[in-house]
């Protein structure tokens, strides 16, 4: 069956009028209308572990098409949710279109800043960058800490920061 897209939406209107006859439409039950989406998103993953086999009890369980059912079922369950809450799902949709339609031909982008002499990386000398930086690490987390590399590499990020700042103010020598 091909669905048209006024089709699709005079779909989404019965459900959500069927719904509202058989449960009413309280704010209890909008809300797990919305919290169906989640449930269905649920699946999606259980769906796509299952094309991966990434169970090894299972094994591969799923195809490709079971995931892109999913997906519609998020969809439908979306369109849904979102006539309960009594928007038009056809004009949301339109106005997210849209949106993503605005970013992806870039006008809303500026172009990046120049570089800030104050956070540029020669204002600063890099060893103690790494010397302060630890110590701030370990003033916040501890001597003896085992966080990963990259925590350690933020906090020399903010050291250096804070260091060209200062340099830039003249507290800094």
């Amino acid at each position: 069956m091909t669905v048209t897209t006024p089709a699709l939406f005079d779909i989404v209107a019965k459900v959500a009028a069927r719904l509202d006859a058989i449960n009413g439409r309280s704010r209890e039950e909008t809300g797990l209308r919305i919290l169906k989406v989640t449930e269905e998103a649920g699946e999606v993953a259980a769906a796509w572990i299952g094309t991966l086999g990434q169970n090894p009890r299972k094994g591969v369980t799923h195809t490709s098409d079971d995931v892109a059912a999913e997906l519609a079922d998020v969809v439908l369950t979306a369109l849904v949710a979102i006539a309960s809450l009594g928007h038009d799902p056809q004009q949301v949709i339109a106005a997210c279109v849209a949106k993503v339609t605005d970013r992806l031909d870039g006008s809303h982008r500026t172009p990046p800043p120049a570089r800030d002499p104050v956070t540029d990386p020669v204002a600063v000398d890099p060893a103690a960058v790494v010397r302060y930086g630890d110590q701030l690490h370990e003033a916040v987390h501890g001597i003896g800490c085992d966080c990963r590399p990259q925590v350690r590499r933020q906090f020399r990020s903010y050291t250096k920061a804070i260091m060209a700042w200062l340099a830039a103010d003249g507290r800094l020598s």
